[in-house]
């Protein structure tokens, strides 16, 4: 005991490790929030308040379903508040305490699987986070955005451009009718790759004439240079939009995407099935009629590719959601009886329906 200390002491475990290790450890939410704002580990500051975000979304995702008030994000606000307030001393990681879980982390994480749902709540929580530091969103896109040197690489530059785009995206998020001029602006005035990409991305999501505007302008700009499409490519294929499906179907069509060439394929369609969850998994099944769609034309000349292609399916059985399960199978086994298949298709698709121990 030590005299003057009230608190109990928290643990920080595993600093320094070189090698991952998994630990399971059970910390509560202000115990979190302490480890976020005071832990001088880098990486367990990074971890706590990844599982902050994956709690809070987990407990927005259940509130939704069950019709109930969302839980109060004012804590993990405050909490992140601290993270920015200090972000000039450590862009870098600050970009990282900031960034939330992916969406295929976190349909892993939560269940039942819902991504819908997830990428409900998760863009909810963005939102918030957008609106509730934007008073330091907008000062840190500012001042980044006004003292910002002429494009060099290194790795300060590199952290300032990344903490910059991330506040830019959290403002775009936030408040789209106040902030997509500046991201047509900074996609305009950028002198290098990464932030015309960064405002670009800052528009994806949205469902806005600009974000179509500024699309159009990098197919044009970028034409010549195949590998930078590509980017422009998968940008598209895992946009929240709701359209997303079809304006997949629609790239497919255009003269930049090359089924004989697998970067085309893997940039768009692979993009799609792994990167889109709530895309690929639509309540429809129109994701995983698209996938074998392509299944079927790719086999034709590259068999290997659309045996990589097919694995996206994974095993139906791995999720615990019946209707999900029903979908997906059907559209295997319907693909699965189809003929001409190549060997490679045909191998993965009896493999994936005869596995059907869960996960």
């Amino acid at each position: 005991m030590l005299d003057g200390v009230q608190d109990p002491p928290l643990i920080s475990g595993l600093r320094d490790f070189s090698a991952p290790v998994i630990w399971k450890a059970v910390q509560s939410d202000r115990s979190l929030r302490i480890l976020i704002l005071s832990d001088p580990d880098g990486l367990n500051r990074w971890e706590a308040s990844q599982e902050m975000a994956v709690r809070l979304i987990r407990a927005r995702c259940e509130a939704s379903r069950n019709a109930q008030t969302l839980p109060s994000q004012r804590a993990a606000i405050r909490t992140w508040r601290g993270v920015l307030a200090g972000a000039s001393s450590d862009p870098a990681l600050t970009v990282e305490l900031l960034t939330l879980p992916d969406e295929l982390w976190l349909c892993e994480s939560i269940r039942p699987f819902d991504p819908a749902t997830v990428r409900s709540e998760r863009d909810g929580l963005r939102r918030e986070i957008g609106s509730g530091l934007k008073d330091l969103w907008d000062g840190l896109y500012q001042e980044f955005a006004s003292h910002q040197k002429r494009y060099r690489y290194s790795v300060e530059q590199a952290a300032r451009r990344r903490l910059k785009l991330l506040a830019l995206s959290y403002l775009v998020w936030a408040d789209p009718d106040r902030y997509v001029e500046q991201a047509q602006r900074a996609y305009r005035d950028a002198d290098n790759l990464t932030d015309r990409i960064g405002a670009l991305a800052a528009l994806n999501d949205l469902d806005h004439p600009a974000r179509k505007k500024t699309m159009d302008d990098f197919r044009a700009r970028y034409d010549p240079f195949p590998l930078v499409l590509d980017k422009w490519l998968t940008m598209q294929a895992i946009s929240h939009r709701p359209q997303a499906i079809r304006d997949v179907e629609t790239l497919t069509r255009d003269a930049h995407f090359n089924r004989r060439n697998p970067n085309r394929i893997y940039a768009l369609i692979g993009a799609f099935v792994q990167l889109n969850p709530a895309g690929f998994h639509d309540p429809t099944g129109a994701g995983y009629e698209l996938l074998a769609s392509e299944i079927r034309k790719v086999d034709a000349t590259n068999p290997q590719v659309a045996a990589r292609l097919a694995k996206a399916f994974g095993s139906p059985w791995r999720w615990e959601d019946a209707v999900v399960q029903k979908r997906m199978e059907k559209t295997i086994r319907d693909l699965a009886n189809e003929p001409h298949h190549s060997r490679e298709v045909q191998e993965i698709l009896a493999n994936t329906l005869t596995e059907r121990a869960p996960i």
